[in-house]
């Protein structure tokens, strides 16, 4: 039986996903509102830090455990990764005072802050694990975990928010923590003891030299928001803020379609599959692409529409509007290229290309210094992020050209990049 034939189709995985995205984001606008309400100016600074080094430390991390999960083979050397990297993350648990300097030098670091930076080490653990859960899940087709990622920390921050307790600061990382585990045991348990019927497992293409490459292309593959936020603050004040926010609203959609798409196809292009339809990998770019071009379309149409409305005139900063204004048609421009990197990714990681996806998503954000130094404005570097995603789409021409028995058989050199 092959890897489709009991499954369902690759749409309808990428629809549930998209709408976990979604769901999520909608929970993080009511986790903001309450952190902007029930925390001082101070807490909320520590938030931000711990937040960021909990979320995005853990991305970086448990999106490359997640795709090896889809890719390795099962020899036991391979089986090491599964341990290291929650274990890596929690050791900083041991370094609050370090793990503070690090990621926020210019908080002051009390025993009360260091406390909080260790609860939120250990949440950055339990958030690798359900990226490894996850990724097991995908391997059998199964994306609960998926769906479990984007809902799950945003929910379980906001409910731990909202608990009587005295320390709510201490609540944060600690709800995120235990949440995080809680849904990472539970999509584990789902795996073992409820396989995807008639999937099987995938080929072995990955071996415990892949996940290196694979912490790289997650790297690389955010370079450009970091290159944004660093060039961007050489602009006049306030040009941060807005060029954060556009790079927000375009990301939405591209979460919710590329990534939940490509999330969808990887195991399929990294086993036979007679599926047809948008495992196609030019259908799935385009489809992506058209799809979160127009949805980028309406949150900018949604945009100059609030902008008129006298409540929000009278409530933001005039130059944040002006600014908002310039750079978000700008980038949503490049929202068919943001839609469809997503897609060119996940088809090159299934092949074994990883090294070709890192050199193309370095190109990519070498574009927004060299935007800023052709035109060092709000909309040079506006240009430079909407086209930061176009080498990505090299990747499926080259794939195939390289690969031109099937775009479905493994590779010789697989796991290995280039």
């Amino acid at each position: 039986m092959t890897l489709a034939a009991s499954a369902p189709s690759a749409g309808r995985d990428a629809a549930g996903i998209g709408a976990a995205s979604a769901a999520g984001t909608a929970v993080n606008v009511l986790k903001l509102v309450l952190f902007a309400s029930l925390f001082t100016a101070s807490d909320l600074d520590l938030l931000t830090a711990g937040l960021l080094l909990a979320i995005t430390g853990a991305q970086l991390c448990g999106e490359p455990l997640a795709n090896f999960a889809v890719i390795r083979d099962d020899r036991p050397s391979a089986r090491w990764v599964v341990l290291v990297l929650p274990l890596a993350f929690a050791l900083t648990a041991a370094f609050p005072r370090a793990v503070l300097a690090a990621v926020a030098p210019g908080v002051d670091a009390t025993p009360h802050a260091m406390e909080i930076m260790r609860f939120f080490s250990l949440a950055g653990a339990s958030l690798v694990l359900l990226w490894w859960a996850a990724g097991e899940a995908q391997r059998r087709l199964d994306f609960l975990g998926f769906q479990s990622l984007f809902l799950v920390p945003n929910l379980a921050t906001v409910i731990a928010v909202c608990l009587p307790v005295d320390d709510r600061v201490a609540a944060v990382p600690v709800g995120l923590a235990v949440g995080c585990a809680a849904a990472a045991a539970y999509v584990a348990a789902r795996t073992r003891r409820f396989p995807a019927a008639g999937t099987g497992r995938t080929p072995a293409k990955g071996s415990g030299r892949t996940i290196a490459a694979l912490v790289a292309l997650a790297v690389a593959a955010v370079a450009n928001l970091v290159l944004l936020r660093v060039v961007g603050s050489l602009l006049p004040q306030g040009s941060l803020g807005v060029l954060y926010l556009s790079a927000s609203v375009l990301i939405i959609p591209t979460s919710a379609i590329g990534g939940a798409l490509g999330a969808s196809l990887l195991p399929r292009w990294a086993a036979p599959s007679d599926e047809q339809g948008l495992s196609h990998p030019a259908t799935a770019a385009w489809f992506s692409a058209g799809l979160t071009a127009a949805c980028a379309a309406v949150l900018v149409g949604a945009f100059f529409v609030a902008r008129e409305i006298p409540a929000v005139q009278d409530g933001v900063d005039p130059t944040i509007l002006s600014g908002l204004a310039t750079a978000l048609p700008i980038m949503a421009a490049g929202a068919a290229l943001h839609g469809a990197g997503p897609v060119a990714r996940s088809y090159a990681v299934a092949h074994g290309r990883i090294g070709l996806m890192i050199a193309l998503a370095c190109a990519g954000a070498a574009l927004v210094p060299v935007a800023y130094l052709v035109s060092p404005t709000l909309a040079g570097l506006s240009v430079g992020y909407a086209l930061s995603a176009l080498p990505w789409l090299a990747a499926i021409p080259l794939i195939r050209a390289g690969n031109p028995r099937s775009a479905l058989e493994p590779l010789p050199n697989a796991g290995q990049g280039l």
